[in-house]
């Protein structure tokens, strides 16, 4: 009964309000220097969401993370988180729009203790990018940090950029 109950709390959106599946990935790129040597650039991020109109001009939605990290060392690592995400977004006109997507989450990761910046394995994942969407694809660019907001002792976190490319269902 109650992992019926939580996956109904998890659904409730897709039963409550009518809306669409977004998936993207895109490669994570470190945006703080002393990444380079924490991880390498073949790493990568994808999400997979359900999204809703809440008014004209913003959408909400519920967001799963996940991204795929490889050391230099030949090791790899993964994230995986679950948040809130608001959309805002402008019609442009002939099914161009301009979206400016921001979410956070509470994430998971076997990259600790390995990695100097993470403190613990659980942790805040926030996001803030800008995409174009041309009907059903769009391109996005984001800036995504992870750290463990100041619960434990170091909070170095991590900072990316992640150019991700996506299709609405």
């Amino acid at each position: 009964m109650k992992r019926l109950a939580f996956v109904l709390i998890l659904l409730w959106p897709t039963l409550a309000y009518p809306g669409e599946f977004v998936g993207q990935f895109g490669p994570v790129l470190p945006w703080k220097r002393d990444h380079q040597q924490t991880t390498s650039y073949r790493s990568w991020a994808g999400e997979v969401s359900y999204q809703w109109a809440v008014s004209p001009w913003l959408r909400g939605g519920i967001e799963a993370h996940g991204l795929l990290f490889r050391f230099p060392d030949a090791t790899t690592g993964i994230v995986i988180g679950v948040g809130p995400a608001l959309i805002p977004h402008y019609d442009v006109g002939g099914g161009w729009s301009l979206e400016i997507p921001i979410g956070a989450a509470l994430s998971w990761n076997d990259i600790y203790p390995r990695c100097r910046e993470v403190s613990t394995s659980v942790n805040a994942l926030v996001h803030a990018g800008i995409s174009v969407r041309y009907q059903s694809v769009f391109v996005e660019i984001r800036w995504q940090h992870m750290s463990n907001a100041h619960t434990n002792a170091p909070n170095i976190g991590f900072d990316w950029i992640i150019p991700m490319v996506g299709w609405r269902f």
